[in-house]
């Protein structure tokens, strides 16, 4: 990974992880969150109905899918239709196929930091997704598992308010708390919410604790704005991305 892709990973994991412009998890992540091992929920299938008399149309052959279809209440093209929960944020989900999700980002026209390939010269256990107008996205894996994503992110620029444009198209939880969100509507949404946290006076970090050891972490910036909004797996979310 090149100085540019490098120090771009610091500015996104600063704004949206917790440390004042964090960047990523270039050698160790001691602190990253566990993968949510995958769904095993067998589908319904509806048996045939005893009555019909005509035969079912044959079925075309499955042809092999390069790019997973997002599914769920959200437009796949439309992040301010992406829900944050404990476990997700749009089609980026915690214990989800990284490089899958990597290849539904980029497919939707983000451009992506293609460091998963840590085999072939990467050295960093993320992916920064970068694109016009939106927030910037983040996941990360481990080096020993780099097929899971055991952390999803969403973030805004600490440096200077976030935009109208950005605050717009931003992903948002049930209570309706996105980026450029203030902390005043934080704390309102979430009564009580608990400080966990704070890198000097640049970011402060307020944490709602879910099932399983899940978190929503929340980083407030400088301009009293949510810049970082980070599922991971405690109250404070990793400094580093990249190391």
């Amino acid at each position: 990974m090149n100085d540019t892709t490098h120090h771009s990973g610091r500015r996104i994991a600063a704004a949206m992880v917790a440390a004042a412009v964090a960047a990523a998890l270039l050698t160790a992540c001691s602190t990253g969150p566990t993968a949510a091992g995958p769904s095993t929920e067998a589908p319904t299938i509806e048996s045939p109905s005893a009555t019909a008399t005509e035969a079912p149309a044959p079925t075309a052959a499955p042809t092999e899918a390069s790019t997973p279809t997002p599914t769920g209440s959200f437009t796949a093209d439309d992040t301010s239709t992406w829900p944050i929960t404990f476990t997700r944020v749009g089609p980026l989900t915690i214990g989800g196929d990284q490089k899958a999700e990597a290849k539904v980002m980029t497919g939707l026209g983000y451009t992506g930091s293609e460091n998963q390939e840590l085999g072939q010269g990467g050295t960093c256990p993320a992916d920064f997704f970068y694109g016009k107008g939106t927030p910037q996205f983040a996941t990360t894996f481990l080096r020993a598992n780099p097929d899971v994503t055991t952390l999803v992110a969403v973030s805004g620029d600490n440096s200077q308010p976030v935009s109208s444009t950005v605050i717009a198209a931003s992903p948002k939880t049930e209570a309706g708390i996105g980026i450029g969100s203030t902390a005043a509507a934080l704390k309102s949404a979430y009564p009580g919410i608990p400080k966990t946290g704070a890198y000097g006076d640049i970011t402060t970090y307020y944490g709602l604790s879910g099932e399983n050891g899940r978190w929503i972490d929340f980083s407030v910036g400088e301009h009293d704005e949510v810049v970082g909004i980070i599922l991971a797996d405690s109250g404070i979310p990793p400094s580093e991305y990249c190391g």
